[in-house]
């Protein structure tokens, strides 16, 4: 089993987090279409030696603002999810997103 729902990163920055069945969680990163979802995992591992999950795309400003899970409209997107302790710092790094 896998959920999705809003919550908070490891300093307290509200997100999105997919927490796994064995408890792992990865919060979304952002939303992008495939070919540039795909091409941002890449960067991730290779500037940053950080895995990252392709996952449900979410509309990630609309779903924090509004305190619930809204999907991305745009057809082809995919939510690029990364490892919950990485995120603040890449959140940080990679802030135009």
């Amino acid at each position: 089993m896998i959920t999705v729902a809003i919550g908070v990163s490891p300093k307290g920055k509200k997100c999105i987090v997919m927490t796994m069945e064995d408890g792992t969680q990865w919060i979304l990163l952002t939303t992008k279409r495939a070919p540039l979802a795909s091409s941002l995992s890449g960067q991730l591992q290779s500037d940053f030696s950080v895995e990252s999950l392709p996952g449900i795309p979410l509309d990630w400003r609309q779903s924090l603002a509004q305190n619930e899970l809204t999907f991305a409209t745009d057809s082809g997107c995919i939510g690029v999810y990364v490892q919950a302790d990485r995120f603040d710092e890449l959140a940080n790094e990679l802030s135009g997103l």
